[in-house]
């Protein structure tokens, strides 16, 4: 639960890389917190501190009333032992900051999911301060960053290229409606697939070993053209750039796709090819002009063809002057 999409994005993704963990929802703030809590009923619930309506300490204490069997595991950038006391006192199991989330929040969902605690080894000394003089000195912070949020989502929701974003293996996480135009599905539908589920068996196994090793770190980037399959049968050519996000650790986190439609560039190209086809394969002479005068395209036997062109040429010549005399003798 976080009032920061970027945030729940990466929590989501790097949770969902570990098969015993199943991730039934998330929340913007404290108050839709403790609503989908009460109707999803979770083992675990991964709440930061800070968030608009109800903050997280505040949602903690209705859900650890409400719902005494779910653990509350607080997610939070703040350093301070005594907001670690209040997060204990509030009825949280655990307490992990956002800065160590790679290494440690996998490990201690799993521990808070069996009922044991999980609190992170804070060397600090700001006992001193009060946890809600801590919430407000980061209300700055937080406005600031959901400003950015703002600009960063509209630049994904309204750029003129297909973008989402993907786990490690390959689920779709968030798409923006470009990306929805080009392969014809809607957002509901794609986060429930992989771009395994849509891709063009003769694609398939190209990209499988790029996108491993993005994920070993080999490689932080890879382009790709490939096909899609659309829900009408039909199939739409793409080029595909893919780019890894990781932690400052380099550990990875998600993928970020990038996708523009080349179907009538690859139909072209097609068109192109089996014109060449035809031209090679011929035993006439293939001649083509264009705005600037005549072209001639031959191929392996070019001699023998340039030897009737220049036949042609020679009698079409004499065949125009001897017009020309006899019309100035007429």
């Amino acid at each position: 639960m976080d009032d920061h999409e970027i945030v729940r994005v990466g929590v989501r993704s790097l949770l969902s890389a570990t098969p015993d963990f199943d991730i039934c929802g998330d929340a913007v703030d404290g108050r839709d917190a403790f609503e989908k809590a009460k109707r999803l009923k979770p083992d675990v619930i991964v709440m930061d501190v800070s968030m608009p309506n109800l903050n997280g300490l505040d949602a903690t204490r209705l859900i650890r009333e409400a719902l005494p069997q779910t653990e509350v595991l607080i997610l939070s950038q703040h350093e301070s032992s005594e907001m670690m006391r209040q997060a204990l006192g509030a009825g949280a199991l655990g307490y992990v900051l956002k800065s160590s989330m790679s290494n440690n929040l996998p490990v201690a969902v799993e521990r808070v999911s069996r009922h044991e605690p999980f609190f992170v080894n804070l060397q600090s000394n700001s006992a001193e301060f009060d946890a809600h003089e801590i919430l407000q000195r980061s209300v700055a912070f937080e406005n600031a960053l959901r400003e950015s949020e703002e600009r960063f989502r509209a630049t994904f929701e309204h750029a003129p290229v297909g973008i989402a974003h993907l786990d490690g293996s390959g689920r779709w996480l968030r798409v923006n409606e470009k990306f929805c135009q080009i392969v014809g599905y809607d957002a509901a539908t794609l986060v429930k697939m992989r771009y395994q589920d849509i891709t063009h068996p003769d694609d398939l196994a190209k990209e499988i070993l790029e996108a491993q090793k993005l994920s070993a770190g080999a490689s932080d980037r890879y382009s790709i053209e490939k096909r899609y399959a659309r829900p009408d049968g039909s199939w739409v050519w793409v080029m595909r750039v893919v780019s890894a996000v990781r932690d400052t650790a380099g550990n990875f986190q998600y993928v970020i796709s990038v996708i523009q439609d080349i179907t009538e560039r690859k139909q072209a190209e097609l068109v192109q090819a089996r014109f060449a086809a035809i031209v090679e394969s011929s035993d006439d002479a293939v001649i083509s002009s264009n705005f600037q005068g005549l072209q001639r395209n031959y191929h392996h036997l070019e001699r023998r063809r340039s030897a009737h062109l220049r036949f042609y040429t020679r009698r079409s010549h004499r065949t125009a002057h001897h017009y020309h005399h006899s019309a100035g003798a007429a």
